[in-house]
C-alpha cells in the first residue's frame, strides 16, 4: 500500500504508523523507504513553494519601495536572501541560491516542480536540473523542463546531472561554450 499511495497525510500516517520497522517484512520496509523518500521530495516541494513566494514578495516589495519619492537609505524587501539565511541558518549565498531555484523551478519548470510535488524528483535531482537550465531562455527552458521531468524519476542523481547537462548542451551549445 505505501508504494501506491501519492505523498501527503495518508502517506505520512501510514509509514509513521510502522513505530517498530525491524516487524515489517523486507518488501514492507522497502515500501517503507520509498513512501518516506516521497514524503521527502514532497517536504522539499513544499518548502521551495514557499521560499518562491517569499522571494517575489521581497522582490515587489523591493520595486514598490524603490518607487518611492523620498530618499531611503535601504529598500524594503532588499535583504530577503538574508532574512532567509537567518531563518533557515545557511549561508546568505546558499539563501540567494535557494530563491533563485525555488523561481526558476516555480516560473519555469513546472513539470520538474509538479515531480517533486508528486514525490517523484527530490531536491538534488531538481538543483542539478535547475543548475543547467536556468541560462537558457524560456523557449528552451520549457523543453528541457519535458524532457528532465519524464527521465529523471527513474535515474540517480548524478544520471540526472549528466542528462541535463546534455540536453542542456544540445538546445543551446554556444551558452554553454561560453560557461
Amino acid at each position: 500500500l505505501a508504494d501506491t499511495l501519492p505523498p501527503g497525510p495518508s502517506l505520512d500516517a501510514l509509514t509513521g504508523a510502522a513505530d517498530n520497522p525491524r516487524g515489517l517484512s523486507d518488501n514492507e520496509m522497502l515500501g517503507a523507504i520509498s513512501a518516506v523518500r516521497r514524503q521527502q521530495a514532497h517536504a522539499e516541494w513544499m518548502e521551495l513553494r514557499h521560499v518562491a513566494a517569499f522571494a517575489r514578495l521581497q522582490e515587489e516589495r523591493f520595486e514598490a519601495s524603490k518607487s518611492r519619492p523620498e530618499r531611503q537609505r535601504y529598500h524594503e524587501g532588499e535583504f530577503g536572501a538574508e532574512e532567509l539565511h537567518f531563518q533557515l541558518n545557511i549561508s546568505r549565498q546558499a539563501a540567494r541560491a535557494k530563491m533563485d531555484m525555488a523561481l526558476n523551478l516555480d516560473d519555469r519548470l513546472p513539470r520538474v516542480f509538479a515531480g517533486m510535488r508528486d514525490g517523484r524528483i527530490d531536491a538534488a535531482k531538481a538543483r542539478h536540473i535547475h543548475q543547467f537550465t536556468a541560462p537558457l531562455d524560456e523557449r528552451k527552458a520549457a523543453i528541457a523542463d519535458t524532457i528532465l521531468a519524464e527521465a529523471a524519476p527513474d535515474l540517480t542523481e548524478k544520471s540526472v546531472y549528466a542528462k541535463a547537462k546534455r540536453v542542456c548542451y544540445k538546445l543551446d551549445p554556444e551558452l554553454f561554450d561560453r560557461l
